[in-house]
């Protein structure tokens, strides 16, 4: 793939974190992937991630796939929701307008999940088989990107991703 990628302009991968619709990443899948979207970012290259479906785009597919995307986002790369094989027709996302301000930290392992902090809140994602029990600080309110409350402890289901907004007041 090094090879590869010295002689290319950009990466686009059609299979994504949703695997053609057909399944969230494996733990090792998911990890091999972030690390191969910021290895291509690194060197100033593009890096475009369609996530296809094969059919309507459930809310906790919107968060896996926004959640981890935020874990691998840097200045050069782009998210894109489709149906499958349904390419050019927008899918009017607005969670893809979520507030969660800029990148704070790198990905990092806590409680049993991938976390990374954001200037207006956190992104979280649990690629394993595993449920993790997620306690957050609690002095901050969170809601996610639907605008529902999240309570301070909750349960991250495998294979899934949850986007933490640092509640308004």
């Amino acid at each position: 793939m090094q090879k590869v990628l010295t002689n290319s302009d950009g990466e686009l991968d059609e299979s994504s974190f949703s695997h053609y619709g057909e399944n969230n990443l494996s733990s090792s899948q998911w990890l091999q992937l972030v690390h191969y979207v910021n290895a291509v970012q690194a060197q100033n290259k593009p890096f475009f991630l369609v996530n296809e479906f094969q059919k309507d785009i459930a809310n906790k597919d919107k968060e896996w796939v926004l959640a981890s995307y935020l874990m691998c986002k840097q200045q050069v790369s782009m998210v894109y929701f489709a149906l499958y094989q349904a390419y050019g027709r927008d899918m009017q996302i607005p969670e893809l307008d979520a507030q969660i301000g800029s990148p704070q930290t790198q990905m990092y392992e806590k409680q049993g999940a991938y976390w990374r902090d954001y200037t207006n809140g956190e992104t979280l994602v649990n690629p394993t088989d595993t449920p993790a029990t997620i306690k957050t600080d609690a002095t901050t309110a969170y809601v996610d990107i639907f605008g529902q409350p999240i309570s301070q402890t909750f349960t991250l289901s495998p294979h899934t991703g949850k986007i933490l907004l640092v509640k308004s007041h």
